[in-house]
C-alpha cells in the first residue's frame, strides 16, 4: 500500500491521532550506506554510516512501539537525516501532547546532548522544551527506547573517500510498512565486550518529549548542534 505524503491529513487518516512530520526538505546529511558503497554518506564527519541493509525500507511508514514514523531514503546519493542548524519546521496546527523523535548524536568522545526546541503556537506565543539524545555508539543515557541496533558500522572501503550528499529524494508516495515488526537483539554485556574489541554497533533512538500545552502548536524551531541528528518526527494529538 502506498500513500501520498503531500496530503496534510495523511497521518490522521491512517493513524487517527498522529501527525507524521515530513522532514525531507530539511535533510542535510546522509548517514546511511549500502555494503557495496560504504563511502555513500558521512554521519560523523569521519566517514562512518549506518548499514542500510539493517534498517527499514526506504521512504516507508513504520511503527516503533505502535508509534508511526516516516522512515527516510537509504538510496545512494540522497540525504536522510537532519543535522540541527536552526531549522523552523511548520506543522499542521493542532493541540499535540507528545513529540516522538528518531535520532542520535555522534561524537568520538561518547558525547550526549541536550538541546532546547522552541514550540511556536498559533496565537504567536512560544515556549521551549528540552530534547535529549544519546550517542549512536553507546547505551542510552536519557532512558530512550532503542529503535534500531545494527550489527556493524560502515566505513569507506580502501581507496574511497566519504561522499557528502546534499540533495533529498523527492518522492510521491511512502510505502506503508507498519505491519512489519522491528526487534533489536541487544545484550548490554556482549555490547560492552564488543566495544572493548573495537566492534561498534550503531543505534537509532526513539525519544519522547511531553508537550503539556493547551494552545495549538504551529511550528518547531531547533537549535544549532552539528552533532545532533534527527531522522523522523511524529506528533501525537
Amino acid at each position: 500500500m502506498s500513500v501520498n505524503p503531500n496530503n496534510k491529513n495523511l497521518s490522521k487518516i491512517l493513524y487517527d491521532k498522529f501527525f507524521l512530520v515530513d522532514l525531507r526538505e530539511y535533510f542535510n546529511n546522509d548517514g546511511i550506506s549500502y555494503d557495496n558503497l560504504k563511502c555513500d554518506g558521512n554521519f560523523d564527519s569521519l566517514g562512518a554510516t549506518y548499514p542500510a541493509e539493517e534498517l527499514p525500507e526506504s521512504n516507508s511508514i513504520i511503527k516503533i512501539k505502535q508509534i508511526p514514523f516516516f522512515f527516510p531514503s537509504k538510496d545512494d546519493g540522497f540525504t536522510n537525516n537532519m543535522v540541527l542548524n536552526g531549522q523552523t519546521i511548520c506543522v499542521e496546527s493542532g493541540k499535540y501532547k507528545t513529540m516522538y523523535i528518531l535520532g542520535a548524536v555522534e561524537g568520538s568522545g561518547g558525547e550526549v546532548y541536550e538541546e532546547d526546541v522552541t514550540i511556536s503556537f498559533e496565537n504567536g506565543a512560544y515556549e521551549t522544551v528540552n530534547l535529549c539524545l544519546s550517542n549512536w555508539m553507546l547505551p542510552a543515557e536519557y532512558e530512550e527506547m532503542l529503535a534500531f541496533y545494527c550489527s556493524h558500522l560502515h566505513h569507506p572501503d580502501a581507496g574511497q573517500k566519504a561522499m557528502s550528499n546534499s540533495k533529498y529524494q523527492d518522492i510521491e508516495n511512502y510505502i506503508d510498512c507498519t505491519d512489519i515488526k522491528y526487534t533489536m537483539a541487544y545484550d548490554r554485556t556482549s555490547d560492552e565486550a564488543d566495544a572493548k574489541k573495537g566492534i561498534w554497533h550503531p543505534r537509532i533512538w526513539m525519544q519522547k518529549v511531553d508537550l503539556k500545552f493547551s494552545e495549538k502548536i504551529a511550528a518547531l524551531t531547533f537549535m544549532e548542534n552539528m552533532n545532533f541528528h534527527v531522522f523522523s518526527i511524529t506528533l501525537e494529538s
